[in-house]
C-alpha cells in the first residue's frame, strides 16, 4: 500500500481512490490538488534556494531579509575599534544586534560576523538603510563612526523615524557632545577621548586600575587590590572598608586566576591571596592604598572629602579619637602646610 501511495503521488494522483459516483468537480479536485501542492512546494524550494544563494551573492538582500524578522534589537553603526568593542559587549549582554558599516574591508567585519551578528555594508546616512535594518522596531541605535557630523545626521534621522528609540552617539569633542545631547534631546553623546582621559590619569595614581569615570564632578576609580600576607586588610570586613574608607567592594575572588564573585557576604573577613574589585573616589582609593598603610597600628580608617578642590582627610583611631587633616597651599601652590585638628586625647 505504501508503494502504491508513493506511485500515485508521483503520478499526481491522490492516494485515496476516487469515488465511482464522483461528479466533474470532485474529479477535477482529485486531479488538480496534487498538482497545485507540487507547484507550491516547488515555489517554496525556489524561494529558499534564492535566499540561500543571495546570502553569498547578494549579502545586502540577505541582511535585509534577516532584519525584517528582528524586533526590540540594537542597531550599531560603525565598525572601528569602538564599534567592535561595543559589539562584543552587547554580545555579552545577550542583545540582538544588526551592524551597519559602509566599508566592506573594515578590519572587524569578519570578526563581528563570527559573533553571529548580521552586517549590512551600506552608508547609514541614507535614511532607507535605517528603515531596512528595522529602526522603527529597534529599541536603541548606537552610532560610533569616525565622522561627527555623519553620526549626528544618523542619530537625528533615527529619532525622526522612531521618536522613542534610544539614541547614543560618539563625538570627539566633549563640549560639542554635551551641547548636542541637550539641544537635540539625545540619550547620550559621548566623547571617547573624555572617557579615556580619566583612565590614563587614574593609572598614574593607583595600581591595578580597571576603569575610571567622573561622578558629581569628582574622579572615581575601579581598581583591583591584591591582598598579600601581612596586609593590614587581613581580618577586616568588606562592609568595614565602606564605613571607614568610603570604598565599596563590588567583586572578590579567591585568587588572581579566579573570576570575581558579584554576590558575597560583606561581613566575611578578608583573607590572604584574595583579589578585591574596589570602587571609590580617587581620594578614597588613595587613602586606602597609600595613606592608611603609613599611619601605624590603631587607626581604623581614612575618609576623604571628595568635593572638587577639597583637601581634607578624616582619620579614625580605635581609641575614639577623630583627626582631620587639611592641606593649605600658598597662592602659587609651590609649598604648603599641614594643619591637624582632632578631638582631645
Amino acid at each position: 500500500a505504501p508503494v502504491a501511495s508513493a506511485k500515485n503521488s508521483l503520478c499526481l494522483e491522490t492516494a485515496i481512490a476516487m469515488p465511482k459516483t464522483a461528479g466533474f468537480a470532485v474529479s477535477a479536485m482529485y486531479i488538480l490538488y496534487p498538482a497545485l501542492g507540487l507547484t507550491f512546494f516547488a515555489a517554496a524550494i525556489v524561494r529558499i534556494s534564492s535566499l540561500v544563494l543571495s546570502k553569498h551573492n547578494d549579502e545586502v538582500r540577505w541582511v535585509k531579509v534577516v532584519a525584517s524578522t528582528y524586533k526590540n534589537h540594537v542597531i550599531l553603526c560603525g565598525l572601528g575599534q569602538v564599534g567592535f568593542r561595543t559589539a562584543q559587549q552587547l554580545k555579552e549582554f545577550g542583545e540582538e544586534v544588526i551592524v551597519v558599516e559602509k566599508d566592506a574591508n573594515a578590519p572587524h567585519v569578519s570578526a563581528v560576523k563570527k559573533l553571529g551578528y548580521p552586517v549590512l555594508i551600506a552608508d547609514a546616512r541614507e535614511e532607507q538603510i535605517l528603515v531596512d535594518v528595522g529602526v522603527k522596531r529597534a529599541k536603541a541605535i548606537v552610532v560610533v563612526t569616525d565622522n561627527d557630523l555623519g553620526n549626528l545626521e544618523i542619530a537625528l534621522d533615527a529619532r525622526r523615524i522612531h521618536p522613542d528609540i534610544r539614541v547614543v552617539l560618539r563625538m570627539y569633542d566633549q563640549n560639542m557632545a554635551a551641547k548636542v545631547a541637550e539641544a537635540f534631546k539625545l540619550d547620550a553623546a559621548i566623547s571617547s577621548s573624555a572617557i579615556a582621559a580619566p583612565i590614563f590619569a587614574g593609572a598614574a595614581l593607583a595600581r591595578g586600575i580597571v576603569s575610571a569615570h567622573d561622578f558629581d564632578g569628582a574622579p572615581h576609580l575601579l581598581v583591583e587590590i591584591s591582598v598579600s600576607e601581612g596586609s593590614r586588610l587581613l581580618g577586616r570586613s568588606l562592609g568595614d572598608l565602606a564605613d571607614n574608607f568610603g570604598v565599596v567592594i563590588v567583586g572578590r575572588s579567591a585568587s588572581a586566576s579566579a573570576s570575581h564573585k558579584r554576590r558575597f557576604d560583606s561581613t566575611e573577613p578578608i583573607r590572604a591571596g584574595e583579589h578585591l574589585l574596589a570602587h571609590g573616589s580617587k581620594d578614597a582609593i588613595h587613602a586606602l592604598e597609600a595613606v592608611w598603610p603609613v599611619l601605624g597600628p590603631g587607626f581604623l580608617g581614612v575618609r576623604t572629602d571628595s568635593r572638587p578642590g577639597s583637601d581634607i582627610a578624616y582619620i579614625t583611631h580605635q581609641s575614639g579619637v577623630q583627626v582631620s587633616l587639611a592641606a593649605i597651599y600658598d597662592a602659587l601652590g609651590s609649598y604648603g602646610a599641614l594643619h591637624v585638628f582632632g578631638t582631645k586625647g
